[in-house]
């Protein structure tokens, strides 16, 4: 058998490109990028909401009175630092927890800043032992 010998025209033909197929990884589930804008919406809201209940409960304790043996002032101060504390310092924790354990880092650090951004102006007006003592003492019935 004669040896192939490639003629011009095959030597100048341009070769085929090798293709290798990219993989794309698939999409995060849509169901935590939901959960992620639900806790993040309910942060953003939340937060100011309960803080401003806070300071209209307080400020309407201290101008008005409440008469003897009434804890509707109280009550409302409780549940309102309860919202504050849920809604600013809860659930950006446990978010932040939930994207690290679940290892997405960027809901983890929106989180993460989330949480700071709330605490550090909260623990600058009120000490945590003077918190605790607001939560446990003061506004117990």
């Amino acid at each position: 058998m004669p040896d192939h010998h490639p003629s011009h025209a095959e030597e100048a033909a341009p070769t085929r490109p090798r293709r290798t197929p990219l993989i794309i990884k698939d999409p995060p589930d849509r169901r935590l990028t939901a959960l992620w804008i639900l806790l993040g919406l309910t942060w953003l809201i939340g937060t100011p909401a309960s803080l401003a209940a806070l300071l209209f409960n307080t400020m309407d304790a201290t101008l008005h009175p409440a008469a003897p043996g009434s804890t509707a002032p109280l009550t409302a101060l409780r549940t309102s630092l309860a919202a504050l504390l849920l809604t600013g310092l809860a659930l950006p924790a446990c978010a932040a927890a939930t994207a690290a354990l679940t290892r997405r880092p960027v809901p983890a650090l929106l989180f993460t800043a989330a949480l700071a951004l709330t605490a550090t102006p909260l623990l600058l007006t009120v000490t945590p032992a003077e918190l605790w003592a607001a939560l446990t003492t003061d506004l117990t019935p």
